[in-house]
């Protein structure tokens, strides 16, 4: 969960948010230009999100349902 926040923070566009007290509970928020097509193009990548609310996505982490590379998630965000 921590490389995927530290990518995801590395990106323009995205600021990460993290929950204090070790919650498995992130914020991601999203520039607007971002936003536009994301859930489609996180889609091709076979990664499934909710629409990003009021600029801000949730993400909540589950370490043994990641099926993905770290590298291979964040890539799909920066696309």
């Amino acid at each position: 969960g921590e490389r995927l926040l530290d990518g995801l923070a590395k990106l323009d566009g995205y600021t990460v948010r993290r929950v204090e007290h070790g919650t498995n509970i992130h914020f991601v928020e999203i520039a607007e230009p971002r936003r536009q097509g994301l859930r489609e193009r996180l889609a091709k990548a076979d990664i499934m999100i909710v629409e990003p609310r009021d600029g801000r996505l949730m993400l909540m982490f589950n370490e043994s349902l990641l099926r993905k590379p770290v590298d291979a998630i964040v890539k799909a965000f920066a696309s």
